[in-house]
């Protein structure tokens, strides 16, 4: 509520997601070529003045799945909000 204000705590509308019914994703980890991460991965890790970067890739217990998005777009939206107090 802190960083979303009272309307926060009436939403309009809650939707969930079955992923494992997706038909092209299925629940899949993602597919990355060799070598992508490590040698790209440092620059999806730092900010570049107002983009902050969020992914499944950044993932730090599950990367390259949706829960490592999930995982990654909490970690920097706390870091946002940090950033905005």
């Amino acid at each position: 509520m802190a960083a979303f204000g009272s309307r926060a705590a009436d939403p309009v509308r809650f939707v969930e997601k079955d992923w494992m019914n997706e038909r092209f994703i299925a629940g899949v980890q993602a597919a990355v070529p060799p070598g992508l991460i490590t040698e790209a991965g440092s620059s999806m890790l730092t900010s570049k003045g107002p983009l902050h970067w969020c992914s499944s890739e950044q993932g730090t217990r599950w990367a390259l799945t949706m829960n490592g998005a999930v995982e990654s777009g909490d970690r920097i939206a706390a870091n946002i909000i940090e950033l905005i107090k």
